[in-house]
């Protein structure tokens, strides 16, 4: 039985983003998560797994410090 519906799930993945919690973020992941990023256009990048989608977060929060969704 699913006791948190997807929403709540999103919501709670993008909370931890705005706060920049990557721990809370990698929590909510799966350890084969796979994140592709927009930049830079056209193919972007693609990060697999929750060690380098980890590393990615933390860089980006680095040098983004006041980046929310």
């Amino acid at each position: 039985m699913l006791t948190t519906s997807p929403l709540e799930v999103i919501q709670r993945f993008n909370d931890a983003s705005n706060r920049h919690d990557v721990d809370a973020m990698i929590a909510a992941m799966t350890d084969d998560c796979v994140f592709e990023n927009t930049y830079p256009t056209t193919d972007g990048e693609r990060y697999a797994g929750q060690v380098t989608v980890r590393a990615f977060r933390e860089r980006f929060f680095a040098a983004s410090p006041h980046a929310t969704l």
